[in-house]
């Protein structure tokens, strides 16, 4: 059975890390080992393509798994593979990452992530010294929202990760500590992702479907961050994972301009 989310975290204090770690949704693929064949099971719980990585030290299975080493999931597909051997322990690997890097990306101005009649100043733009060095995070834009101020999805699509459940920040140590939402946009292929986010701070859950302009989370404080803001980050899948995006804004503000102190309006 698959649980989204509860997981509970302990900390509260910004000088100790979580004792256990999160995870934005969960599935429960898993792998059977009979005494002549493997039996992998793969499902994909959420609304976006979800690709799985195959992988293990056997030269036996490297073999049998050379067409197999990289499937992607539709949305919400579950897939049953059956691989005929006689097996000796050998044991295979299984990692999965979000996206379709085949689809064609459709890329489009889209909202700024907060709401109607607000202005925020930029604190760090593209390829910001401070967190934004990573093909992760290249271009992506950090707001000033302070806690407690409301975001906003940036374009329609499905809600394809959620956590909320981490209090604390810090240094770098803090970089996979930090709260947040998670959307696909399938009209793009593009996925939105909002950090930072107050505990407790979602407003939707896995599986919800968002409109552009829609309230989905309340910003915070939390994981690798020295003051209260809002990192918003556009993703494109690769077939190594996601990698940050640019972006232009229906308000008329290009990603590649937007500088430090800079202010935009909505």
């Amino acid at each position: 059975m698959c649980f989204y989310l509860v997981l509970t975290i302990l900390s509260c204090n910004q000088k100790s890390l979580p004792q256990k770690k999160a995870y934005s949704f969960y599935h429960n693929s898993k792998i059977e080992y009979l005494k002549d064949s493997v039996v992998i099971k793969l499902n994909n719980p959420i609304n976006a393509p979800l690709t799985y990585f195959l992988s293990t030290k056997s030269k036996t299975l490297k073999n049998i798994l050379k067409s197999l080493d990289t499937i992607t999931l539709r949305p919400l597909q579950d897939s049953i593979i059956v691989l005929n051997f006689k097996n000796n322990g050998d044991k295979i690997n299984l990692k999965n990452v979000l996206g379709n890097p085949s689809l064609q990306i459709n890329k489009y101005p889209i909202a700024l992530p907060f709401k109607n009649n607000s202005e925020y100043t930029i604190i760090q733009g593209y390829k910001g010294k401070f967190s934004h060095t990573r093909r992760y995070s290249y271009y992506a834009i950090d707001f000033n929202l302070k806690i407690g101020d409301t975001i906003c999805a940036s374009d329609n699509g499905y809600v394809v990760g959620v956590l909320d459940k981490y209090s604390g920040y810090g240094n770098r140590e803090w970089m996979d500590y930090a709260n947040f939402v998670t959307l696909y946009h399938p009209k793009s292929n593009l996925y939105t992702q909002y950090v930072h986010l107050k505990t407790n701070g979602s407003l939707v859950k896995v599986g919800d479907t968002v409109k552009i302009g829609q309230p989905i989370a309340i910003s915070g404080m939390t994981g690798f961050t020295t003051i209260p803001h809002l990192h918003f980050n556009v993703l494109k899948a690769t077939p190594t994972g996601l990698i940050s995006e640019k972006i232009s804004f229906i308000e008329g503000y290009k990603g590649v301009n937007l500088k430090k102190n800079d202010i935009v309006k909505k």
